[in-house]
Formats: C-alpha cells, structure tokens, sequence
C-alpha cells in the first residue's frame, strides 16, 4: 500500500501535545464545510470571442500529471504517485472526464474541500499562531485547475486579450522581465500636452 502512496500522513506530528486541534482552527481562518453540489460556472465572453471547445489530449493530461510534484493526498486518499503508476489507464480515463467537466464548465463539490495541516512558521513552535494553514486539495483537482489556467492564458495570449505588459501568469515572463520592460519605459521619450 505504500508503494501506491496510501499511507497514512505524518504532518501533524510537528505539533506539540499541548496545543489542541480546536486551538489550531481558532487560529486559522475558518471556511465552512463544503457538502453542497457541484459549481456550475458561467463562462461570459471575452471581447465578443467565443471560447473554444477545450481539447486535451492525452500527452497535455500526462504532462498536467507529471507537474504534479507534492506527495499529499487530499480528501479522496489519492496520491499523485499513485496515478503515475496506474499509468495510460489512468490518464485515458483522466482525459475523457477533465474533457467532459471543462466543457461543461463543471467542478465537482468533493473537489473544493481540501485537508487543512498546519506548517509550522518557526523553528520551535509553541503557540497555534506559529503554525500556517496549508490547504491540501484532491490531485484531480490540481489536474483541472492547471488545465483551466492553461487552456484561459492560451486563448488570452493568442487572441492578443492579454496586456504585453502583463507578467504574472505569463509564459516565458517574470519578475525580471517586468523590471526590464519599466526600465525601458523609463528610459523612453515623453511627450507632454499642455
């Protein structure tokens, strides 16, 4: 079982006995339980431009799979590593329903609950504000927000909707891009009307 990444976490180990679960969640902002039925979004159009279908092909699904790097496992118990051996089966079966649930913009309820550990924030932790929530979501749930992203900056970047300026979330820009660009815009001649 372990082999297939099913066992049980140790991330709550780094917390001392002296600190109860119910002094952690008053120190972490409180969200309420998620049991309500799937979201169905409403896509409103950009500029007057329908959105495409969306296509994923298997390789697209396989490379969403492997970018996937963490270890955790969210409220359905199943780990990345897990699907990774599993293998084309899988990432077939993956294809077919991130397809389905994209087009018809649909993202399931289990899906927005997560496991909140917490991380300690110093070196010794002794009080429930040393610590940081971190939310720990289901993997298909990773799988479909990074298909969503992709698949909206790609239709934003080849539909000239995005700002050349833009760097976040931008293929191929950063900080240091950023930097360049207002450095070159500061450098550029103004022209001022009176």
């Amino acid at each position: 079982m372990e082999i297939l990444g099913l066992k049980e976490s140790h991330a709550t180990q780094c917390v001392p006995n002296n600190i109860s679960p119910d002094e952690l969640n008053a120190a972490f902002p409180n969200f309420p339980a998620c049991d309500s039925p799937p979201v169905v979004l409403q896509i409103c159009e950009l500029q007057d431009r329908e959105l495409p279908n969306i296509n994923l092909f298997y390789f697209e699904v396989e490379r969403l799979l492997s970018s996937i790097t963490t270890s955790a496992q969210g409220v359905d118990g199943i780990k990345v590593t897990m699907l990774k051996m599993l293998g084309d089966a899988v990432i077939l079966a993956l294809e077919d329903i991130l397809n389905l649930l994209l087009n018809h913009s649909i993202f399931p309820g289990l899906w927005r609950n997560a496991l909140v550990t917490p991380i300690p924030k110093a070196a010794n932790p002794i009080t429930p504000s040393d610590f940081k929530p971190i939310s720990i979501t289901c993997t298909a749930a990773k799988l479909i927000r990074k298909a969503a992203h992709q698949q909206a900056l790609q239709h934003l970047v080849s539909n000239n909707i995005i700002d050349t300026f833009q760097s976040g979330l931008h293929p191929a820009h950063s900080i240091t891009t950023a930097s360049l660009m207002y450095r070159i815009a500061l450098n550029q001649p103004r022209t001022v009307i009176f």
